[in-house]
């Protein structure tokens, strides 16, 4: 059965997508794993980054409206299967968002179809709306993605208060396998930051990774422009090791909930 895992923040430009992109290729190309990625963002940036080309292609805006088959709508890349998203998701929201049961597209276009594949990684968009509800009707385990700022903690809260309003209202054990801290400066601020968050995650019950992602430094940048993963294009840079342990991170703790 495959382990289902939504990066999810409502804040955009945390790093959420680079995560996902990150999971994807760490447990493709090291851990020989088969993958399949979900873009749920109209903005389609892990699209992008995995080098997909939407144009005259299907794409989840398809698939959410029954107008293409799940095999359909799958692309192969280097680093695992990717359904992809681009714009046409945010112009078609009304139309989605205007259909009976439209919480449960994504979980009807995907039932019975994900026996190949051993972890299905989900990004969301940086908002909470039907596309996000979609996925808490499909995914395990979530993983909150969030920079060191100033808002963080109180952004945190919010999300996990989010997640578990889904599961009562859709009935779904969806498990929060933590919250992973990006883009972190070391700084005092930092430190103070990062100690506000994890006594809101403790009240909570929800673990903070202990590997922090430094601020994003340029191979970031560069890797995505190529369409290629840290693993692949600085495998000995700093932030590719730490993002390595906290992918080791994610798989130890979605495993437990397993």
């Amino acid at each position: 059965m495959a382990h289902k895992i939504c990066f999810i923040n409502q804040k955009g430009g945390v790093g959420k997508t680079t995560t996902t992109m990150q999971t994807a290729a760490y447990l493709t190309t090291k851990k020989g794993k088969k993958v399949l990625m979900i873009d749920m963002d109209p903005q389609g940036n892990l699209t992008t980054c995995v080098g997909v080309d939407t144009e005259g292609e299907n794409t989840v805006s398809e698939l959410l409206l029954n107008e293409a088959k799940f095999e359909d709508t799958i692309k192969t890349t280097p680093y695992g299967d990717i359904i992809p998203s681009d714009s046409a998701l945010g112009y078609r929201e009304m139309e989605i968002s205007g259909k009976v049961g439209r919480e449960l597209l994504l979980f009807q276009a995907l039932k019975d179809k994900l026996g190949a594949y051993d972890y299905v990684l989900i990004d969301c968009p940086p908002a909470i709306n039907t596309f996000t509800y979609n996925v808490f009707m499909v995914a395990d385990s979530v993983v909150v993605v969030s920079e060191v700022g100033l808002f963080s903690a109180r952004g945190c809260g919010k999300m996990i208060d989010t997640v578990r309003q889904a599961v009562g209202v859709y009935d779904r054990d969806i498990h929060i396998a933590g919250i992973l801290f990006t883009k972190n400066n070391h700084t005092k601020l930092a430190r103070e930051i990062r100690e506000q968050v994890e006594l809101v995650s403790n009240e909570y019950g929800v673990k903070v990774f202990e590997t922090l992602i430094g601020t994003f430094p340029a191979p970031v940048g560069e890797s995505q422009a190529l369409c290629k993963s840290l693993f692949d294009y600085a495998p000995k840079h700093k932030v590719t090791a730490q993002y390595a342990a906290a992918i080791e991170e994610i798989i130890e703790a979605v495993a437990e909930e397993e």
